[in-house]
């Protein structure tokens, strides 16, 4: 539903943990409910339809853009073997 919330989960709870798939990084349209498909009401009564990406990506294409360029960055490349220590 949210790309905020959910890494505003990840960051408060330990036990919200999130794996991220390949089409993340290269699938915009994964992020649009392009078939209108009725995905229901949040306890709020907010419609669930595309998802809610960060106010930084003013698009679908944006946000997977620019995730692309931070996993394929420098500073990911020479720590990436950090973080997988921390999870493995």
């Amino acid at each position: 539903h949210s790309v905020p919330l959910a890494w505003q989960g990840c960051q408060t709870g330990f036990a919200d943990v999130k794996e991220l798939i390949p089409e993340w990084y290269y699938q915009p349209e994964m992020f649009r409910n392009m078939n209108g498909f009725d995905m229901g009401t949040r306890d709020s009564g907010e419609n669930i339809g595309d998802v809610k990406l960060p106010p930084w990506a003013e698009t679908p294409e944006d946000f997977t853009r620019i995730s692309r360029e931070a996993l394929e960055s420098e500073y990911v490349s020479s720590n990436l073997h950090h973080w997988i220590d921390l999870i493995f």
